[in-house]
This record gives C-alpha cells, structure tokens and sequence, in this order.
C-alpha cells in the first residue's frame, strides 16, 4: 500500500514550480498537501456541505504538472460522499461510497451537515482507488470566468472558512502588502463569491425596494483604505443597496457587511450622509405616534439591534451573537438624536459556515425586508403613505385579484377604432412610455385615454389615476412643496408635502406591473413651470434628479403618462418643443363612425346618418381641423329627445365663438334652420 504524508507546502510547490517552469502562485495556500511515495503531491480539499472554490487557472495549473493531483472530499447529500479526483488529467464525479467504507471516514454532524474531520492514511489510499476507477471525463469550462464551483455546487457561498481566514489576516496585518501577497485568494474567496451572492439577493426582494434601490452598480466597498498612500487596509468587506440616483456612501442603505468574526445586515445611513441623516430623525420626532403602531410588529424580534456601534458586537462561546447594552425598537426611537442611525441583523462565523445559501440568502432577504420602512424614512419627506402602502402589500397580494384582461379588439367595439391603429398607439406608448392624444373638441381623447390605460394594466396588479390641469395648477401640486400647518397648540409651521406625481410614483414602486398616470387637459397648464425636474427624467427615463426639497427622485419604469390635449384650446403648434420631444402626439379627429357605431350598439333607435351629414356641413365650414366638432357630443342613448338642447347649448355657442365677429357663416347651423332635418319623436 502507497504511503502517504503532509509535506511543507513551500518545498512541494518550489519543486513543482521548476518542472513546470513556472509559477503556482496561483494554488492557494489553505489547501492541504499531501505526497506519496512516487514523489507525487496530492491537493486534498475537505469541505462542510459545500465545494471549496477552485479557480479554472489552478485546476488547469495542476493538471498540467506530471507530478500533482486534485483530490476534492465533501459532503453532498446526508448519505453520499462525493468525491472529485484529478490525476493527470482526468476528472470523476460523484463517486458514492458503500455504507461498509464510509463509516470508516471521520465525521462530526454540525447542524444538518456532516464536517469531515481529517483523513488517515487508510482513508486516502481508499479514496484515491475509488478516484482512480470508473471512466474518466475532462472538465470543461464554458468561459474564463467559469469556476470548477459552478460544477460542484449551487450552493457554494461568500462564507468560507477561507474568507473568513483572510479577514483575519487582514484584521492582524491591516496593510496593504498584506493584500498584495494574498490578492488572487481574497478575489478568489471573498470578493468574488460575495459580490455573487449579495447580487443575488436582490432576486429574492419585492419590486417595492428594487423599484426604488440600485441594485447593479457601485454597490461593494474597497478592501484598500483611500489614505493617501499609507498603506492601510480595512479588515472587512460590504456591499449595500441604496436609493438610485445617490451615492452609496452618502445615503441611506440596506447592507451586508462580513468581517473575521461574523456577518451584519440590515438598515444603516453612510457615514458622510447629512440630509438623510436629518430627513430620517426629523421624521421619527414628527411620526413618532404613528411610526409605533405601523413598525412594532415588524421590528420587535430578537434579532434584530438598533443604533449600536460595531464594536460592541460580541460572538459567544456557543456561536451566538450578542450586542452589549442592547436597546430595543421603541428606545432607539427615544434617543434618535444621540444615537447611530442603524438597525441590523448578525450572525457568527460558526452560524454562517453551517448554513446554507439558501438560508443565508432568505434571511438576509427577510431582514432587508423588515427594516426597508426605516430606508423609506431618510428618502421622503412625508413618508407615511408610502410606508403604510408597503406594509400592506403582502396582505394585497393574498387578497388582490388581479385586474381583467381588457383587449384591443374590446376598444374597437367601444371606438371604432380599427385594431392596427390601436396597436400603433400601444407600441408608441410603450417605446416612449409617455404620449398625449390630440385634437379638437368631441372626439374622445379622454375616453380613449382611459380604454388604453384599462388595456395596459390589464392581467396585472397596477393601477390608472386621473388628474386635470389648469392654469393654475403648479409645480408645488404636480410634484412638491410647503404647505402650511398648524400643531396641537395652533402653532403655524411650513412641511414639505409630495404631489399628485410623486405621490402616484411611491405607489407605482410598490409594483412591477403597468401603472398609468392620465393627464387630462395637459396644455392648460404652464407645463414647463408645472413639471419642472421632470422635463429632465421625461427624456432621461434612467436617470434621477435631486429635487428642490433635496431628495432623489427618477420616474418608476412601471410609470406610463397618458395627456389629453384640445388644440382648440392651444394648436399643437404652440406646444414647447422640448415638451413634444419627450411625449408621442397621438391625433384623434372626428370620426362619424363612432356615432353610427355607438348607436348601433347601444340600439337606441335613433338615425344618424341626418345628423352625420349636418356635422360634415359644419366642419367643412369650419375648414380646419383642430377646431371640428366631434361626435362626442352626440354618443347619448335618449338622444332623440337630448339633441335639440345639445345643440342649442353646445354646439351653436361654439360656432358663435369660434365665428366670432361673422354671424353669417352660423346662421345655417342654428337650430331652427337645422331642426327639420331629423324626424324627432319628441
């Protein structure tokens, strides 16, 4: 039988080093080594439940070397050992050992998982027989950045014991030499899996936070300290969340931070942050009240810690995480002004290890979610509503139906208006996301506004609202500003209060579905005073704007604005030709096929074609086309007995004003030369 010894790493790897011919600096150093009489050196990994990473560039390292080997033993289900082996080359997987053989191998349970506790001689020679047997197969890597982990495990996560390892050597040689010496292995078995695994909790999050947090980009900390040139190193790694539009260390965030002893995630605001910082305790004093019975139920657990420093966090002999001096919820809230603004969960190096992905992964995901009302608190100035909105989501979703499906070929029946415009319309409207129906009086750009709304949230869980302008609608009731207040002892104070805009916007973000903002009568208003920071994020849909109260804002991409506008009342022509490049016009003129259709549908009896041909008379008298009378007017089902009184009260007064000054051109049209024309029943 072939011995088997641990040798002095350095010795094995220089001797490698030169009959390659080349440098293994790449093999990292926590691997174990063993060498057998033939001079050939074993790589022997054990795990706890999950595959060590082992990067392509060393597994294609060692296999080229005629005098190494890869031997990789772990757990992967509760009855079978897996066992990877590479021998000059070839690469078996999941070979099981029989009951007999396993139960030579040294194990001690740790939770659900077996940890494997050392290897005997025995056992080596054992497990490399069992390598060396069955077909071998090469493994093959998709793309450069493809690790042998992707093969091993799904479940491979950022806590190792060798991440774990680092931080520790980082938090006993905080510099920069440190990281230089080990910076492949702290890419290899820190950053990397847990930029991985951080991202992929955003999967796990509802559209209310990743709706509003940025989820992609500059979201992990540096390891190097910016201390201009010192050399420093910080023994700890994190990435954040944080409100788009903002900068990560300025704002509020939702964190994962992992150092040598344990992991914390939870709500916390940067450390450089001065409006959020102020915008969150000035709002925890004006809610206080209404804050206790919204947020108690979800923050009152055990686990969760609030306004500590970091330094006070202790890991116990038994693995569990302790804060000294530790406040609840509600008495955090009663020292907001002298306390660190930060709520978090933490669990031990020993808690992580014997974990999941999963697990780690749901929990973390649980606690973002339980502490995102506080997130809301720092970014709006008057965050009830959209925290009362948030929490009753999940309740919602349970009890919720979602809207009927409202088709295209179901507005057709309504409009008579053929399918393919329609479909033109909702392409528009989906590739520009906002857009406004055009024309004159009667046609029906409201009514059809609201079909198209109906349709693009329909099958969803999204919502449509209205609103009108005027002119003297303005910014401060579109999007935000002071108002007036009294408090309890009558004293008068100024509270920045959202919009109709952002109000609509913090409900959208609360879902993934179409949500659609209808503008009615659009160009009444001062639009360019009226939307202010919105014409910018009108145009730029991906960006977000500071606005004047100081918070950030982008439009939601579930947002959709549809306007209505009368060019009776102000031609197209007139419109601001920034405010026409950021909407698709969408023309609606007179269409006598609505009436015949309507009355078709509704069988009202009445005969429209007499009253077709006098509407033709009449807008060809008008001679242009963004002042013709529409049929609108007439899509009543008692008409017969409603039409004189239409007529005399809504139609003669607007030829009288738009002919104004040349009564002879409405002579024709008043009703006593034009009432002969119907047989009237009443």
């Amino acid at each position: 039988m072939p011995q088997y010894q641990k040798v002095d790493r350095d010795r094995v790897l220089e001797q490698l080093e030169r009959d390659l011919e080349r440098s293994l600096s790449s093999v990292n150093s926590y691997q174990t080594i063993y060498e057998d009489d033939e001079g050939r050196a074993y790589f022997v990994l054990g795990g706890t439940g999950k595959w060590h990473a082992i990067k392509k560039n060393q597994y294609e390292t060692l296999r080229k070397c005629p005098k190494a080997g890869l031997l990789v033993v772990a757990l992967k289900e509760e009855d079978q050992i897996g066992v990877y082996a590479q021998d000059l080359g070839p690469f078996l997987d999941q070979i099981p050992l029989p009951e007999e053989e396993r139960q030579h191998l040294h194990f001690e349970r740790k939770g659900k998982n077996l940890q494997l506790k050392e290897i005997d001689d025995f056992q080596l020679e054992q497990l490399f027989s069992f390598a060396r047997k069955g077909e071998a197969s090469e493994l093959e890597f998709t793309s450069e950045e493809t690790k042998a982990t992707d093969f091993f495990s799904e479940e491979a996560g950022p806590f190792s014991r060798e991440a774990f390892q680092l931080l520790e050597g980082l938090h006993q040689t905080p510099r920069k030499s440190y990281y230089e010496e080990n910076k492949e292995a702290i890419n290899d078995y820190l950053r990397e899996p847990f930029q991985v695994f951080f991202r992929s909790i955003a999967k796990e999050l509802p559209p209310a936070i990743t709706n509003r947090l940025e989820t992609e980009k500059y979201l992990f900390g540096r390891i190097l300290k910016n201390d201009f040139g010192q050399g420093g190193a910080w023994d700890y790694y994190w990435g954040a969340f944080y409100p788009k539009g903002e900068r990560r260390t300025e704002s509020a965030q939702l964190f994962l931070s992992m150092k040598r002893k344990y992991v914390r995630f939870g709500f916390s605001i940067g450390e450089h942050s001065g409006e959020p910082t102020r915008r969150f305790r000035q709002n925890v004093e004006r809610f206080r009240g209404r804050l206790d019975s919204l947020l108690a139920e979800s923050m009152e657990h055990a686990d969760l810690f609030f306004g500590h420093p970091e330094e006070e966090v202790k890991v116990q002999e038994d693995g569990s995480v302790q804060v000294e001096g530790g406040r609840g919820f509600s008495e955090w809230f009663d020292h907001i002004r002298e306390t660190s603004i930060r709520a978090y969960a933490a669990l031990s190096k020993q808690q992580v290890l014997t974990a999941s992905s999963d697990e780690l992964r749901s929990h973390v995901a649980s606690v973002f979610q339980r502490v995102f009302p506080l997130m809301l608190l720092a970014m709006r100035e008057d965050p009830l509503p959209v925290i009362t909105e948030y929490l009753e989501q999940p309740l919602r979703r349970e009890e919720d139906q979602p809207n009927p499906a409202y088709e295209l070929d179901d507005i057709e029946r309504e409009t008579a208006i053929d399918q393919s415009t329609l479909q033109q319309w909702v392409l528009a409207l989906q590739r520009k996301k906002q857009a406004i129906f055009y024309g004159p009086p009667g046609t029906g750009k409201t009514f059809l506004a609201q079909k198209l709304a109906k349709h693009l949230i329909g099958g969803g869980y999204g919502f449509m609202d209205l609103v009108q302008f005027h002119p003297s609608y303005a910014y401060e009731d579109f999007m935000e500003g002071l108002r007036p207040t009294k408090d309890e002892n009558r004293n008068l104070s100024y509270e920045m209060e959202t919009g109709r805009f952002l109000t609509f916007c913090d409900r959208a973000e609360n879902r993934s579905d179409p949500c659609v903002l209808i503008i009615d009568e659009i160009n009444r208003a001062n639009l360019s005073r009226v939307f202010g920071e919105l014409m910018y994020l009108l145009e730029y849909r991906n960006e977000s704007v500071e606005l004047a109260g100081g918070t950030s804002f982008h439009i939601p991409d579930n947002v959709y604005l549809i306007g209505t506008m009368n060019t009776a009342d102000r031609s197209i022509a007139l419109v601001d030709h920034a405010l026409r490049r950021r909407f698709a016009f969408l023309p609606l003129f007179p269409k006598m096929e609505v009436l015949r259709r309507f009355h078709e549908r509704e069988e009202t009896g009445f005969d429209v074609e007499p009253l077709v041909e006098l509407l033709k008379e009449v807008n060809q008298t008008i001679d242009d086309q963004h002042y013709a009378v529409g049929p609108s007017y007439f899509l009543r089902e008692d008409l017969d007995s409603e039409l004189e009184a239409v007529w005399r009260y809504e139609i003669v007064p607007y030829l009288e004003e738009y002919f104004f000054g040349e009564p002879s051109n409405i002579e024709e049209f008043r009703w006593e030369n034009v009432r002969d024309r119907f047989n009237l029943t009443g």
